[in-house]
């Protein structure tokens, strides 16, 4: 996540791609300062662009009479910047536009 505070490795893939499209945004690092409102001034941050999957616990499984199949109930604990909904998308393998 790009921000005021962003330090970039030189001369790494990363630094050359932000660059570029500050760029063309026609913005620079300073603008993430935002000093007319500093609540939404962003300091930047790297976060893991891949999760190792998390320990899934099976808390219950019982039948959904209304939807005539199965529920289950899933505990799990993801990183900052992990999202439940692509965990989930990949363990039901459907489109997010079917649930």
């Amino acid at each position: 996540m790009v921000g005021y505070d962003t330090h970039l490795p030189p001369s790494s893939p990363q630094e050359e791609i932000v660059r570029r499209v500050l760029s063309e945004l026609e913005l620079s690092l300073d603008a993430f300062r935002m000093k007319s409102m500093p609540e939404l001034a962003v300091k930047g941050d790297f976060r893991q662009a891949q999760v190792n999957p998390p320990t899934l616990k099976l808390l219950r499984v019982s039948a959904d009479r209304e939807l005539n199949g199965t529920m289950a109930s899933l505990s799990f604990s993801l990183p900052k910047g992990g999202y439940a909904t692509c965990l989930m998308r990949e363990i039901m393998k459907t489109e997010p536009t079917k649930y």
